[in-house]
């Protein structure tokens, strides 16, 4: 059965995948993106955007719009203590502006469904077709030169036959790529290239999603 070739192959299209997508066509890479789902994410979650992140931002072009697409700084309040009731507690905010804190690009909060329209607009301004939503990773070898891959057109139920150089994981804590054998055990992946987990996401903080605490309040939500 014919196959084609991609050199690189990303696995899931989220903030991380998206972005990974971004950074690969700025360099001249070709690649091909896969998303299971047939568009952006509706919910609201993963909302901290970490400095780190915003200069990936600021370096696609990208930083202004995500700036202007989250929740304005002034309206963000981080508090700290050791509960709820805590009469130590610390409440602070975020930099105002670019050039107002220790970072270039300060972080702020950006909910996923607001971020990934914008990612996924500049991946595609850049890779064209080679974004493709509702298309799902069936299955996957290292037969020793490169990896061979299974891709299911959820629209149509069309498998396609891919080989890459580079397979690279960007879809969550239920990632097809670092569990392809057993869905129930921990997830683990041989490759040619580096399966990157760099779309696992940390638990939310259980006691209330508004409320962020830690040494680094940006950081103690998933970041993009």
């Amino acid at each position: 059965m014919a196959e084609s070739h991609t050199p690189v192959l990303v696995v899931g299209g989220g903030p991380v995948g998206l972005a990974l997508s971004c950074l690969l066509s700025d360099q001249g890479v070709n690649h091909m993106l896969i998303e299971s789902h047939p568009g952006t994410s509706r919910h609201p979650k993963a909302r901290g955007v970490s400095a780190r992140s915003m200069e990936i931002f600021r370096r696609l072009g990208l930083e202004k719009e995500v700036r202007a697409a989250g929740l304005p700084a002034e309206q963000v309040r981080f508090y700290r203590g050791r509960d709820l009731v805590d009469p130590d507690y610390v409440r602070n905010g975020l930099a105002q502006e670019p050039g107002e804190g220790p970072e270039p690009s300060p972080g702020l909060i950006c909910p996923q469904d607001a971020l990934e329209p914008l990612l996924l607009r500049r991946a595609a301004e850049r890779a064209g077709s080679r974004i493709r939503f509702a298309a799902r990773l069936v299955s996957f070898e290292d037969d020793g030169l490169g990896v061979r891959a299974v891709v299911e057109d959820r629209a149509t139920g069309r498998l396609d036959h891919l080989r890459a150089d580079w397979l690279v994981g960007c879809d969550g804590a239920a990632s097809t790529v670092r569990r392809p054998d057993d869905p129930s055990g921990p997830r683990t992946a041989r490759t040619r290239g580096p399966v990157t987990p760099a779309g696992t996401a940390r638990p939310v903080n259980p006691r209330s999603p508004g409320v962020h605490d830690g040494p680094n309040p940006i950081g103690s939500q998933p970041t993009a």
